[in-house]
């Protein structure tokens, strides 16, 4: 699965940083995303909602950032498993 999506954020590069590091502000940006739990630093646990159509599932998995380069860059890694299969990605 790919999402994309391209939105032009307004506020002050600190503001920018503090709000995609937020995790009540990434849990409304996600995709399907119906959970977003703080388990440590930079760690994250999420249930989605994805799917195509009729065929769709709910995952259940582990987020974190690495990286960081503040307040320009981080990437972050995301692996999750449901009754439709296992994935994991990580977007620079």
């Amino acid at each position: 699965m790919k999402v994309s999506d391209e939105v032009m954020l307004h506020g002050s590069i600190d503001e920018v940083w503090q709000a995609i590091n937020d995790p009540a502000v990434l849990v409304r940006t996600i995709p399907g995303c119906e959970l977003l739990e703080v388990t440590g630093p930079d760690r994250y646990r999420i249930v989605v909602s994805a799917g195509v159509a009729a065929i769709r599932g709910t995952y259940s998995g582990e987020v974190s950032l690495h990286d960081q380069q503040m307040p320009t860059s981080f990437v972050l890694t995301a692996s999750g498993a449901g009754v439709l299969g296992r994935c994991a990605r990580t977007w620079p």
